[in-house]
């Protein structure tokens, strides 16, 4: 086998003597953008400042319909009020300046941004933040228990709309499908347990409006179990009774409607969890049907017991989880042209700065190698066993490892020796996992997450010189030299700096003397 001419850039035309001529280069600067860490950051924060705003919000449902007891005053709560009300103040000038999703597109027109909040939530957060500061202004000390100041401060439950829109940030952010429906599981208990704790307060206030209410009784009693049993009373409303009873009008209509809702509340959690439990099932019965089919299959045919665990294998390592990459692809193809690019950078690109041609092309030239990502990269996965090439076959493609392990063995084997060794070697490996390399005596190299194969196949015309094959599943990275000469063509400066790349490349593949 012989090391054909230079590619150029990877299949571009040979340069001619004016191409040839040096150009300077422009500095290199380290791989990663500044600008990626500052919008990284302002992530963080935005994270932070939402995770505030849900922890503000929760303190508002529990402590606000507490008033109706009465609390004697703390100059922890006052500090602690004081702290909310200035941090919902804050967060109007935080959501004027915070760029928002329209129609699917981000967008950052701080002009745009304040008119969408000006039309959606600033009147709402104006309803809920001047009563606070009428009260502070009348009665800053009287603040938690003058009647209608009282009713101010009930305003504040109005935040819990703010819930719904918080909540969907939470999710957005999560990546597992468990993860989601445990989510909504959790969202509608807590929504259970709150309107459980709305309902207790709001029969303590009925049993307190009247002399005669059922309250009387336990006047003298302490703030904890006067809410305990206004608590009780609650949650028996679902299943069961207790000693307290409707002594009044007023109590027994409120007790009837709690009723009503009681049921209504109970069946729809009842509805929902059995409607998240079904959507787990729903994840896995894909892989349950198509495994059905494919064991009538290999029956119908008898194929043979070899190859049939071979393809079951490769289809476990395809259904595995969220590795279905069929279903992944046709996902991305729905995505914009833009967001498809920035999906791919942030995915691939940091596999491909591993090598320290595509790093020093990530510090130079990143518009570049982010096309790269895009246009020239496909990722595919395979089963402990398979054979990516074998000795002889045309070598058209870069491989980059990001998962599992391989094994590399130079020299002629045939497909099937190959076949027999990955698969013991794949055995071997799952009792000896720890193993990091070995080097046995038919010189079979193990390479792992990182590592990369077949460069030459970007810069010089190649047959390959020994066989691949997979030890444990794996997950590969494949850069076409075709599909990356023609990105490269598209940039001049990249391209003369990898004409000069393959070349010096070339050379040294020629005085090694490789064949």
């Amino acid at each position: 086998m012989e090391a054909a001419a230079p590619r150029g850039a990877a299949g571009c035309a040979a340069p001619s003597e004016g191409e040839q001529k040096e150009q300077p280069e422009k500095p290199i600067r380290a791989p990663g953008a500044p600008r990626k860490v500052l919008v990284a950051s302002i992530v963080a924060l935005l994270n932070g400042w939402s995770s505030l705003a849900m922890l503000f919000v929760m303190y508002d449902l529990i402590m606000s319909p507490m008033v109706v007891f009465d609390p004697q005053a703390h100059d922890f709560m006052a500090v602690l009020d004081f702290a909310i009300l200035f941090f919902w103040t804050c967060d109007i000038g935080v959501n004027c300046s915070t760029a928002v999703f329209i129609d699917g597109t981000l967008v950052v027109d701080r002009r745009t941004v304040m008119l969408r909040y000006l039309r959606t939530w600033l009147a709402f957060d104006l309803f809920v933040l001047l009563p606070e500061y009428i009260a502070i202004v009348f009665n800053i000390q009287g603040f938690r228990s003058a009647g209608p100041l009282r009713i101010i401060r009930l305003i504040r439950i109005c935040r819990m709309l703010k819930l719904k829109s918080i909540f969907s940030l939470v999710e957005g952010r999560l990546n597992s499908n468990v993860s989601v429906l445990a989510l909504g599981i959790l969202r509608f208990a807590g929504f259970f347990i709150l309107m459980t704790h709305f309902l207790a307060c709001a029969w303590y206030a009925v049993g307190d409006s009247s002399p005669s209410g059922w309250v009387s009784e336990y006047k003298d009693c302490s703030l904890g179990l006067r809410y305990l049993l206004a608590l009780h009373w609650a949650s028996s409303q679902f299943s069961s009774s207790m000693e307290v009873s409707p002594t009044n009008e007023a109590e027994r209509l409120t007790a009837i409607i709690s009723i009503l809702f009681a049921v209504i509340l109970a069946s729809s959690f009842v509805g929902m969890v059995t409607n998240m439990m079904l959507q787990l099932v729903l994840l896995q019965k894909g892989k349950v049907r198509y495994q059905t089919s494919l064991r009538s299959l290999i029956r119908h045919y008898g194929i043979s017991p070899g190859l049939s665990q071979r393809v079951r294998k490769y289809l476990d390592a395809c259904y595995d989880g969220e590795q279905s990459y069929e279903y992944q692809r046709k996902l991305l193809l729905q995505l914009a042209e833009h967001l498809l690019a920035d999906l791919f950078e942030e995915i691939r690109v940091p596999i491909l700065v591993k090598h320290r041609y595509f790093s020093v092309m990530q510090g130079t030239w990143p518009q570049t190698l982010r096309m790269v990502s895009q246009k020239a990269m496909s990722q595919f996965n395979v089963a402990a066993g398979d054979v990516l090439f074998s000795t002889g076959d045309a070598c058209s493609r870069m491989l980059f490892i990001d998962s599992g392990r391989l094994g590399y063995t130079l020299g002629a084997m045939s497909a099937l020796s190959a076949q027999l060794s990955a698969l013991a070697e794949a055995s071997r490996m799952a009792r000896m996992d720890s193993l990091e390399s070995r080097s046995s005596m038919d010189h079979q190299h193990v390479l792992k997450k990182n590592c990369q194969v077949s460069e030459v196949a970007l810069w010089v015309k190649w047959t390959n010189a020994g066989q691949l094959c997979a030890l444990k599943d794996a997950s590969l990275l494949a850069l076409q030299a075709d599909e990356f000469s023609r990105v490269m063509a598209l940039y001049e400066e990249p391209l003369q700096h990898a004409r000069r790349y393959a070349e010096t490349f070339a050379q040294m593949i020629g005085e090694s003397g490789a064949s």
